[in-house]
C-alpha cells in the first residue's frame, strides 16, 4: 500500500511545502529477523538514489517533528538488493 500520490502532492501544493521529508521503502521484518538485527525493515530513500538503513525510532522522531513521510512497499529490484546484503553479511 502506498499514499496516495495525488493527494499527498494536492496536500503539498496547499501547504505551501514543496516535497516530502523523508521517503522510505518498506523491505519487510524478515530481513531484521534473518539478519540477527544488522538489517532494518526499512530504508530511506537519499536524494542520491541510494538507500540508508533506518528505523520506526527515526521515523516517530521525524512525525513528531511534523516531517512529512511517504512509506512504500519495495520493489522486486530492491527486495533482490536487500537478498544481496543479507546473503553478504551471514
Amino acid at each position: 500500500m502506498t499514499l496516495n500520490v495525488k493527494l499527498k502532492r494536492n496536500f503539498l501544493l496547499n501547504s505551501g511545502k514543496e516535497s516530502i521529508d523523508m521517503n522510505l521503502i518498506y523491505i519487510g521484518d524478515e530481513f531484521y529477523s534473518k539478519s540477527n538485527t544488522m538489517m532494518s525493515p526499512i530504508y530511506k530513500i537519499e536524494q542520491n538514489g541510494s538507500l540508508s538503513r533506518s528505523d520506526w525510532g527515526f521515523v516517530q522522531v521525524a512525525l513528531r517533528n511534523g516531517d512529512d513521510i511517504h512509506i512504500r512497499q519495495a520493489t522486486d529490484t530492491e527486495i533482490r538488493w536487500a537478498y544481496k546484503q543479507l546473503h553478504a553479511i551471514s
